[in-house]
């Protein structure tokens, strides 16, 4: 039997694959074994066999795969990142601000140790629970500092927010205002667990970061690196250096972002404290938020009919929102001299939702170009909403 390839061993058999092949193997040796009936002792042992082997592959195709850094997902990408690259996922950090809680019926005192209290966002239901106490005193506030009970950039809400305590307290109610003189109540942005896109990233940039002229790849990987640690507040997940000289010979020009939004002002900040920190002694470096380039998807997708457009319709809307999420700052190569996204990827993302039949745009009508820049490509709105209010229209055909 021939060697498998790396293709071959990463590619799980199914079970009907499996028995085809045992049949046409039988078939070679001379046995009539299309003429097994199901439930025949011959029939079923071919099942069994069949199962047997499929089930092998997939182990097999796990293992391989958890050893190629483009390849490994998950669990296995976690590992191999660990064991070779000495890089570990960037985990869940929870979101941390100030919140005041203020009496106003001349109830209390009322003493909150720390855990006691519970604020609610009402859109989303974002629990956050006090992580340092003291004494409220009649008719007066008291600000405390608050963590979101769960780890992830569902904790950043804007100030303001509508907020409620889980459990009620005569007269008292939660706010979270802005810090003066900052636009935020935050003091730490929560940021959801590191993707596998973002890890192979750091992981292919990981050896240039070694070397001391600090080439442009390692700059990327040092972008990525710095984290909700030593004070830093960013969880950025995109990077673009440009390294044309922009203040003269050896000057570079750091771009961040998130997955679909610019960096914030405060994430800019601390990338760059982090950056200068390990920048070459004989280089320049800035760090700034990467522009947006707002893209708008609009046109009609045909569906099977019968099928719920509602559904298709979130399908397609987390399809688009996943290929703008993992597309790089600076798009990727689709012609010579340009980058961006492609416009088959785009119809491509959308076609692979089950139910859809075919796409016809009407907006973009070809290749979305950000000529080899620092542009960010965000949507300019949702292409579909539960309110009908999207750019995409749903016709069962």
């Amino acid at each position: 039997m021939p060697i498998q390839t790396v293709s071959q061993l990463t590619k799980t058999v199914t079970r009907d694959e499996a028995l085809d092949t045992l049949v046409q193997v039988l078939q070679g040796f001379g046995f009539e074994s299309t003429s097994w009936q199901s439930g025949s002792v011959q029939r079923t042992l071919l099942e069994m066999a069949a199962e047997v082997w499929s089930q092998v592959s997939g182990t097999v195709a796990s293992i391989a795969t958890g050893g190629f850094n483009i390849l490994a997902t998950g669990e296995a990408l976690t590992q191999f990142s660990d064991s070779v690259y000495d890089n570990q996922r960037i985990l869940a950090s929870p979101t941390r601000g100030q919140m005041v809680l203020t009496e106003t019926d001349g109830a209390g005192p009322y003493v909150f140790a720390v855990g006691d209290v519970v604020s609610v966002e009402s859109s989303t239901g974002t629990t956050f629970r006090n992580t340092t106490g003291g004494t409220l005193n009649p008719s007066s506030t008291l600000t405390l500092e608050f963590a979101a009970e769960v780890g992830g950039s569902s904790g950043n809400i804007s100030p303001n927010a509508t907020l409620a305590l889980q459990t009620t307290i005569a007269g008292v109610t939660v706010t979270n205002p802005a810090i003066v003189p900052t636009s935020t109540w935050i003091t730490v942005y929560g940021f959801d667990q590191e993707s596998d896109a973002r890890l192979r990233v750091r992981n292919s940039n990981k050896w240039p970061s070694q070397s001391q002229a600090r080439p442009q790849d390692a700059l990327v990987f040092l972008a990525l690196e710095a984290k909700a640690s030593n004070g830093l507040t960013t969880g950025i997940t995109k990077a673009f250096v440009n390294a044309s000289n922009p203040q003269g010979p050896g000057s570079v020009d750091i771009y961040v972002a998130n997955d679909a939004t610019t960096a914030t002002a405060q994430q800019v900040a601390d990338v760059d404290v982090y950056m200068q920190a390990r920048r070459s002694t004989s280089s320049l470096l800035r760090t700034f938020a990467a522009p947006t380039s707002p893209l708008t998807v609009r046109g009609t997708v045909y569906i099977t009919a019968g099928s719920d457009a509602n559904v298709i319709g979130a399908g397609v809307q987390a399809a688009v929102s996943s290929l703008i999420t993992v597309l790089p700052i600076e798009g990727v190569g689709y012609a010579p001299g340009s980058t961006g996204l492609a416009f088959s990827e785009l119809v491509g993302a959308i076609t692979s939702v089950a139910g859809v039949l075919n796409v016809s745009l009407t907006l973009p009508t070809g290749d979305i170009s950000l000529g080899g820049t620092f542009f960010l490509l965000v949507l300019a709105q949702d292409v579909w909403n539960a309110s009908g209010t999207g750019t995409l229209t749903f016709t069962p055909i």
